[in-house]
């Protein structure tokens, strides 16, 4: 169970850190994909996004760090059923199910509503099984890991665009 808990964790930490990471680098497309969804005032969207960012990154450090048992999972459970209804809200009356919470990593961005059902029925198995501790050693090291990955794929993407773009630079 223990090994478990930690891959759960883990699993969670580098969702919340890809997440927070995407949105807080383009806030501003962030701030119109809350415009699309019609559940803040347009004047209110980039307050939502600055705390979406906000608790995402505290998310992921919590799963990082293995503290606040079960609350963090609660609160991923309750942000993850405010986004379904809000994914459906939005399928139902413009047909688009799509989202863009989580950047370029686009496999993350297919089936919102199913994908973050599973993220919900991960909480309450980690909510039910947990028990674990973890040395801050393994925390920081993770932390230190999903940086340089996201990084370096941020800069591989780049990279990529920038040399399909040729010589018209």
């Amino acid at each position: 169970m223990g090994l478990t808990l930690i891959l759960i964790d883990y699993f969670f930490s580098f969702i919340f850190f890809v997440s927070f990471y995407f949105k807080a680098r383009n806030i501003f497309n962030f701030s119109y994909e809350i415009k699309s969804y019609n559940i803040v005032p347009s004047s209110l969207a980039q307050v939502a996004a600055v705390t979406v960012i906000i608790l995402e990154f505290l998310l992921a450090i919590l799963y990082a760090f293995h503290v606040l048992n079960p609350y963090k999972e609660v609160a991923t459970i309750c942000l993850f059923i405010f986004f379904t209804i809000i994914t459906y809200r939005k399928k139902r009356e413009s047909g688009i199910e799509s989202c863009n919470c989580f950047g370029k990593v686009s496999f993350l961005n297919k089936n919102p509503i199913l994908r973050n059902i599973f993220f919900i029925v991960l909480s309450l198995v980690q909510i039910i099984i947990s028990n674990q501790q973890r040395d801050i050693r393994h925390s920081l090291y993770l932390l230190l890991a999903y940086s340089i990955f996201i990084v370096i794929f941020d800069i591989w993407d780049t990279l990529k665009k920038i040399k399909k773009l040729g010589p018209s630079l």
